[in-house]
């Protein structure tokens, strides 16, 4: 399990990098100058969904671009699109599934609950002191897909698998806030290094006979921008 996640984590990775140079080459420095800044952002979540019976947080992989426009020496605006920003929560209460027999082997499964979405936060960024910013600001959520991934010992650790698709449990569509803190490396064109809180503002369950679950989501990124606003802003 863990060699097959590290070569997932390799290749989205790889991929991400080959976009960024592909843009890079045909944009250069037109991407970047004074007033914007565009780039790459990678990083982690820690999810758990509030009122779903798990026992801890599920870590997933994010993948986006950032776009910062900036008003003036304390404003910023911060919109990102993450084309990969995984919610869910693990630990959570094994049920029975439709096949009986299937079952009985399930029961001592552990079951990790995988949300895929795509994510668009727009935070707005108050620079503190020096190069140290607040980020707040609205997300909107799209769940494209929901499911439940068994894992059981038979003979050996970990070796079944069942997935169970939940998607019709939720609904598409989440809205909430982010809040968070951002620190860059220098103030023009260098790497910017976030940690945000998410948490959604109505349910995203479908299910109105029990309790409300919503997304609690801490993501962690490095963003790194294309071309060079310092070269930019000299010529």
């Amino acid at each position: 399990m863990k060699k097959t996640l590290l070569i997932g984590i390799f290749i989205l990775v790889t991929n991400a990098i080959s976009a960024q140079v592909l843009i890079a080459l045909f944009f250069g420095d037109k991407l970047t100058n004074d007033k914007l800044e565009f780039g790459l952002n990678v990083g982690l979540n820690r999810s758990s969904i509030i009122n779903l019976d798990t026992s801890g947080a599920g870590v997933g992989l994010n993948i986006g671009m950032s776009f910062l426009y900036k008003f003036n020496d304390r404003w910023q605006v911060n919109p990102m699109v993450y084309y990969s920003f995984p919610m869910g929560a693990k630990g959570v209460k094994v049920y029975e599934t439709t096949d009986e027999d299937l079952n009985e082997v399930l029961e001592s499964a552990t079951i990790q609950r995988k949300i895929a979405a795509f994510s668009l936060p727009i935070a707005v960024r108050y620079r503190l002191f020096n190069l140290t910013y607040l980020d707040a600001g609205p997300q909107f959520n799209w769940l494209t897909k929901s499911k439940d991934v068994f894992t059981v010992s038979v003979f050996e650790k970990d070796d079944l698998t069942y997935t169970s698709d939940v998607s019709n449990q939720y609904k598409k569509i989440d809205v909430g806030m982010t809040f968070g803190i951002a620190q860059k490396v220098k103030q023009t064109g260098g790497v910017t290094i976030t940690a945000r809180y998410y948490n959604s503002l109505f349910t995203i369950s479908k299910d109105t006979q029990s309790p409300n679950q919503y997304n609690s989501i801490f993501y962690f990124g490095v963003t790194i921008p294309f071309g060079n606003a310092e070269k930019v802003s000299e010529g």
